[in-house]
């Protein structure tokens, strides 16, 4: 018996995404931006994003190291601030 191309690779094929941009970083000009460019949510004071929903596009490769750079920025620019 033959399986059906479409019903093999539904069956035995599996995706691994990493959600990114859900939460993006623009300007204030960028109509679709809802993070400042220092990490700060715009219309709630005292909260930062810093993960990859502030990516305003998708990496073509692995999320992880962009990730960790921008907890990084994000550490550095809170440590700064506090100063």
């Amino acid at each position: 018996m033959t399986v059906p191309l479409e019903e093999h690779l539904r069956r035995h094929v599996g995706g691994v995404w990493h959600p990114s941009g859900t939460c993006r970083m623009g300007s204030a000009q960028d109509r679709m931006a809802v993070v400042t460019p220092d990490a700060r949510l715009r219309g709630l004071v005292g909260l930062r994003v810093c993960d990859g929903s502030i990516m305003p596009h998708i990496p073509c490769a692995n999320t992880n190291v962009p990730i960790l750079m921008i907890a990084e920025k994000v550490a550095d620019t809170v440590r700064r601030e506090a100063q």
